[in-house]
């Protein structure tokens, strides 16, 4: 499978900045290659350059559809590849958490991932600052993230307050009696 991989790469380029300019087709048959591998998508860490290909291709997809073929569409398929970033998808689950709950505080019983998107964001928020130093903590929420978030009335502190660990056990207590 690696052997592929680098097959792919040497055919076309030694340099990984080249990647980018490769045919998507190519692009989408090393994608393919490595979830055979690896069983997922790549991520930052595991692939950079592959990371890049899938955000550049959910981002394009409206200028890009015409430019893939049947055959490069039904492998993004068999791959299980999402269309929609994943900041889309946890808007739209916060979305739909909000629409059932009536708030934007999501308890880790509920949805774990979903909370801790929560709680990151909310942390990033706390700390942006405009995304002027290039700081780190500051890189951590876009404008788009921030206006999406508040397009759907999201809300930036806690609307429900925290239960102390005291109160937790005495509630887990409580509904075993």
């Amino acid at each position: 499978d690696d052997e592929e991989v680098s097959a792919v790469h040497r055919s076309n380029s030694t340099s990984s900045d080249m990647d980018t300019r490769r045919p998507i087709s190519e692009r989408i048959l090393e994608l393919k290659i490595y979830f055979d591998k690896h069983g997922k998508l790549p991520t930052p860490k595991s692939n950079k350059s592959l990371w890049r290909f899938c955000s550049k291709l959910r981002n394009n997809y409206e200028n890009r559809k015409d430019r893939l073929s049947p055959q490069d569409l039904e492998t993004l398929r068999e791959i299980g590849f999402r269309w929609e970033s994943k900041t889309t998808s946890r808007l739209n689950e916060l979305k739909l958490h909000f629409d059932e709950h009536g708030h934007f505080d999501v308890s880790t019983s509920e949805n774990s991932g979903l909370a801790r998107y929560v709680a990151n964001i909310r942390s990033a928020y706390n700390n942006w600052d405009g995304g002027t130093t290039g700081s780190a903590t500051a890189r951590k929420i876009s404008d788009d993230t921030i206006s999406e978030l508040e397009s759907i009335g999201f809300t930036w502190e806690r609307s429900r307050p925290r239960r102390s660990p005291t109160e937790k056990r005495f509630k887990s207590f409580e509904s075993r009696v």
